[in-house]
């Protein structure tokens, strides 16, 4: 499988997603751990059934500790909404002018 690292538009590390198999009587029960990203003082955010859930975890959690007041685009500037990395900015502008 592999490990998934979480990264912010600064190239900054801020989760790390872990596929684990927990065993049980009917077998391996695939899980996901959400751990944060630094390398010291490392701690855990989650553990989840879907590697999807588990990457909303840790990016949740990410916006929470981060970014207060930020989590929604409410009485936020166009500029701290636009995403930065080229691609979304591009699809967020297209979005904007076609509604």
């Amino acid at each position: 499988m592999g490990t998934w690292w979480m990264v912010d538009d600064g190239g900054t590390r801020y989760a790390i997603i872990v596929p684990l198999a927990i065993e049980t009587d009917a077998g391996p029960v695939p899980r996901y751990r959400a751990v944060t990203g630094e390398t010291e003082g490392r701690r855990l955010i989650g553990y989840y059934g879907t590697l999807r859930a588990a990457c909303a975890g840790a990016h949740a959690a990410y916006v929470a500790e981060s970014k207060p007041g930020l989590s929604s685009a409410y009485g936020r500037t166009p500029e701290q909404v636009r995403p930065s990395y080229p691609l979304a900015a591009v699809e967020y502008e297209r979005m904007q002018r076609d509604g």
